[in-house]
């Protein structure tokens, strides 16, 4: 679909690897953390945007802990 790595945990999609980026789901709540923090939604190519993926901070990628809470954040975006 767009040439990177999907994550899951069960069933569930909650986020993208692709190239050199992670992108989490995120809803209308959890998307302002993103936004605030300047990062984009995850745009493979031109034409092609998902609006609910957006790239991680590199300052919680580099924290454990805040990565392990952003991620339970997009687990639960998932639905």
């Amino acid at each position: 679909m767009f040439g990177g790595h999907g994550l899951y945990r069960g069933e569930a999609f909650f986020g993208i690897v692709y190239d050199d980026g992670l992108y989490f789901k995120t809803d209308a709540v959890s998307a302002t953390s993103y936004v605030d923090k300047g990062m984009r939604s995850f745009q493979p190519n031109e034409r092609q945007r998902l609006r609910n993926y957006y790239e991680v901070p590199p300052d919680v990628v580099d924290d454990r802990e805040q990565l392990v809470l952003w991620a339970e954040a997009a687990l639960k975006a998932g639905g």
